[in-house]
């Protein structure tokens, strides 16, 4: 070019070679560092251009749910932490300024990513972090020291808001106390319906055959008791068959009934009966204990009472109408055993009478 402008020769040559060069520099000096978002060559996810950070890059904020990383130099869009709901312009691609519900930020990975809040959590955990709990818990649980949510104590039926986790607030499960330091403990042995009353290691009621003592304890009751929920440990209500209470002021235990009675002596009390006496005997309903039918009686004597026989007596002996006692047969007589007055088989050389009932 400066052959070309040297063989003109003229100073207007001159002065066009000038504005030339001078229109060269300024074209070379427009030339952009980098490609704008309108020429297509920024990162895709970029909202504010290249022109300063270059081709495939972003010079600053990026699309929703994309945030700035910059490795090596090179500043691009990355998305934001899964569960991200506030995106992640602040603290830049792979992270979050604030997570979805029930998710917080995990403070021990790079970048903070979004992970699940306590999964007992009923609150979130946006201020104190993920696998923590803001505030309040599900039911059953509570919010500890760690803000984490401990279960309340495992036989608690109520709520733990106030006592905290481990804890019981008010009443806990049959069979359990709530004791001093609000924790659920064990009722004694052999309790029928809990402790809530008398409180851990003790009872309100007993099982079946075992009575409170007096520390409200579930000890036996006396031998051969059927139940003692009233009169306690040791005592009896109510005896087996064939016992009875043995003094139902001073002594309440149980000892036999009458040896030959074939009921009970609930009501008439131990040595005694109350109604049916073995066969053999009858009651004494004067002793109510069970006394001998007459010596010669080969039935019972239920209905006439002791010493006395109500149908068939011994060989040789028979009914007397009067005393129903068993007198003996008519002379010659071999059994009479219904009727004393009346002969039903002679001796032998004797005959019967039909009519008179004596022996001829």
């Amino acid at each position: 070019m400066d052959s070309f402008f040297s063989r003109t020769g003229s100073s207007s040559t001159t002065d066009v070679r000038h504005t030339c060069l001078l229109a060269l520099l300024l074209f070379a000096c427009s030339i952009p560092t980098g490609i704008s978002a309108a020429q297509g060559g920024c990162d895709p996810n970029c909202n504010a251009g290249c022109v300063k950070s270059g081709v495939g890059q972003c010079d600053g904020r990026c699309s929703r749910g994309y945030g700035i990383v910059v490795t090596n130099s090179q500043r691009t869009c990355v998305a934001c932490s899964s569960n991200c709901a506030g995106g992640c312009a602040i603290s830049g691609g792979g992270s979050c300024d604030r997570c979805s519900q029930n998710f917080g930020l995990n403070s021990s990975t790079t970048p903070k990513i979004c992970s699940p809040c306590d999964p007992k959590c009923a609150s979130g955990c946006e201020f104190q972090g993920a696998g923590k709990c803001d505030s309040n818990c599900l039911l059953g649980f509570a919010p500890t020291a760690e803000k984490t949510c401990g279960q309340c104590d495992s036989y608690c039926v109520s709520l733990c808001t106030k006592e905290g986790a481990g804890k019981c607030d008010s009443r806990c499960a049959l069979g359990k106390s709530l004791s001093s330091s609000f924790t659920c403990q064990p009722c004694g042995s052999n309790c029928l319906r809990g402790c809530s009353t008398n409180g851990a290691n003790h009872c309100d009621q007993c099982i079946r055959g075992y009575g409170l003592t007096a520390d409200k304890t579930c000890e036996k009751c006396a031998a051969n008791c059927f139940n003692c929920s009233k009169s306690g440990a040791g005592q009896c209500d109510v005896c087996t068959d064939g016992y009875g209470i043995v003094n139902p002021t001073t002594n309440r235990t149980c000892a036999a009934c009458d040896t030959n009675c074939a009921g009970v002596c609930a009501v008439k009390l131990a040595g005694h009966c109350d109604t049916r006496c073995n066969k053999g005997y009858a009651l004494d309903k004067t002793s109510f204990t069970c006394t001998a039918c007459h010596p010669k009686c080969a039935g019972s004597c239920f209905q006439n009472g002791p010493g006395k026989c109500d149908a068939v007596c011994a060989s040789g002996t028979g009914i007397n109408a009067v005393s129903h006692s068993c007198d003996p047969c008519p002379a010659n007589c071999l059994n009479c055993s219904r009727n004393s007055e009346k002969c039903s088989q002679c001796k032998t050389g004797f005959t019967l009478d039909n009519k008179t009932g004596t022996c001829k």
